[in-house]
């Protein structure tokens, strides 16, 4: 899913992609608050905790991950999350007991403003959830795990670091 440019007739705005993609993104969003159940009511097969199921999307997954990590029903809640270069789309705060987030993105990512994960960071600091937001300099769009050269290669060493931090790591 590539939001268009800010420039964008008013009939290709973020807004309007937003409001065009709004029915797939409801069958996406069904459908990973249906895996998190799984993973969870499977945890013990798999060897898991049940209180430490993540999840982490890119783009347009960053944007499912930030409605999945909204939703109000525990059950179908992941325990962490991690948006990079997503946005919030849910016009609704988030509950009191909504997961961590990591946020990262790009400030030269020329399809989707930093200002987006800026966005989702604002969102959870005033509900006083915990959130670490990162911004790198460079990146572009889609930087995800692939060498840049750039500063936004770290991020999954970030990343390591605060689930780390939230002791997400230990067995």
């Amino acid at each position: 899913m590539r939001p268009p440019p800010s420039d964008a007739p008013p009939d290709r705005t973020f807004d309007d992609f937003a409001r065009r993609t709004e029915p797939a993104r409801a069958i996406a969003v069904a459908d990973a608050e249906q895996a998190v159940r799984l993973i969870r009511a499977h945890a013990k097969q798999y060897g898991i905790s049940p209180h430490k199921i993540g999840m982490i999307g890119f783009s347009a997954g960053g944007m499912i991950t930030i409605d999945v990590a909204l939703d109000p029903d525990e059950s179908s809640r992941p325990d962490f999350a991690a948006s990079l270069y997503g946005a919030l789309l849910a016009r609704k705060a988030p509950a009191k007991d909504s997961p961590a987030l990591f946020i990262a993105a790009a400030q030269d990512d020329p399809e989707l403003s930093p200002e987006k994960s800026v966005q989702i960071f604002d969102t959870w600091t005033k509900a006083g959830l915990p959130a670490e937001l990162h911004v790198y300099e460079h990146g572009g769009h889609g930087f995800g795990f692939r060498s840049h050269h750039t500063s936004s290669d770290q991020w999954p060493a970030a990343f390591q670091a605060w689930l780390s931090a939230h002791g997400l790591l230990k067995p």
